[in-house]
């Protein structure tokens, strides 16, 4: 394991910020384990949480052109399978018409902005030992991410688990298991479990609306 990518494995938490209002919790990266993913982060700071966009800047500095991301150019290439149900959501709980397309451009991920995308673990799947199944430092980062779960102030509002196979390790995160319909407060904190948004098919509608539930729940919460 290069240097990079086993500290990483240890520190590298996703994108934006703790201080973000709405985190949505994942188990780990899709697509390949690339050296170069450790090595952009690593230009970026080496921060727990980096900036997404600055992050995909420093990556196509250094991969060839059929590796290259534009997730947020200013024509942005939409991320369809996970971030843009996962923005649906926030636009759905905050009542934003705001263009989904530049939620992501401009917003998602980004270290002054108020959406945290955050894995469990910082290396994809495919590149973990089948024999072992093991995470690097799984219950290490779960501490890490219920630590600034519960000590940010303010807290976030809203987090988000998608995949529920995973719900063990996202309870522990959470602070308990979550209850029938995939919901547990952590404090003031509203925390949802849902299925992964690229699994099921489910419309932009259905996201928004369930995002306008959550919102309904967060200010029953504080009107008691």
């Amino acid at each position: 394991m290069s240097d990079s990518r086993a500290l990483a494995s240890r520190t590298w938490f996703g994108y934006g910020t703790w201080s973000a209002p709405y985190w949505f919790v994942g188990m780990e990266p899709g697509g390949d384990d690339h050296p170069d993913l450790y090595t952009s982060w690593e230009a970026c700071g080496s921060g727990s949480l980096v900036d997404a966009a600055r992050h995909e800047d420093e990556w196509n500095k250094i991969v060839p052109a059929d590796l290259q991301m534009h997730h947020f150019a200013t024509k942005p290439t939409i991320q369809r399978g996970t971030w843009q149900p996962l923005i649906h959501i926030v636009l759905g709980f905050t009542n934003s018409n705001e263009d989904p397309h530049s939620y992501q451009r401009d917003k998602l991920g980004r270290v002054h902005g108020k959406t945290a995308l955050i894995e469990l673990s910082s290396v994809a799947s495919p590149a973990l030992s089948p024999q072992s199944l093991k995470r690097p430092y799984e219950a290490e980062r779960i501490a890490a991410i219920r630590q600034h779960l519960e000590s940010e102030t303010p807290g976030p509002e809203l987090v988000v688990f998608y995949g529920i196979t995973y719900a063990k390790q996202y309870s522990e995160v959470a602070g308990g298991p979550f209850d029938k319909d995939g919901f547990r407060w952590n404090g003031s904190t509203l925390c949802a479990l849902i299925k992964h948004p690229a699994r099921p098919t489910r419309t932009y509608r259905y996201w928004r609306e369930f995002g306008e539930t959550l919102r309904r729940m967060v200010d029953a919460k504080r009107s008691r």
